[in-house]
């Protein structure tokens, strides 16, 4: 596939072994009728290919290191911190997909199909 580096468009980006995105959810309990949700990603030094088209990308966790992450086993936070490795580029596919994927009015699974580059 050619590279799709600096350009303006949208791509698909698919990971070939079972993994999870690292991430930080909290709910904070504002009032007794309110609370407030957010999620984090955490982002790590891009991989090769991943390095084409931005500066940095979604941490990913092996299945070995889900209970560490998760505090259901002792880590150090040099362990933690050693999680944070790039994604395998050769465990990943990337693809082009239409433009329609930056539009939030936009969500059918037609937008993560491939497209042809011209």
């Amino acid at each position: 596939m050619r590279s799709l580096a600096r350009e303006d468009r949208p791509i698909g980006l698919l990971m070939t072994t079972p993994r999870v995105g690292e991430g930080s959810l909290e709910i904070v309990q504002v009032t007794h009728e309110r609370r407030i949700r957010s999620f984090a990603i955490i982002t790590t030094t891009p991989n090769e290919l991943c390095a084409e088209l931005h500066n940095r990308m979604p941490a990913v966790l092996k299945p070995d290191a889900w209970r560490a992450w998760l505090g259901e086993q002792p880590a150090t936070v040099r362990d933690l911190k050693a999680v944070l490795a790039p994604y395998p580029s050769a465990e990943m596919i990337c693809w082009p997909v239409s433009t329609r994927v930056g539009n939030v009015k936009n969500n059918d699974p037609s937008l993560i199909e491939p497209i042809l580059l011209q």
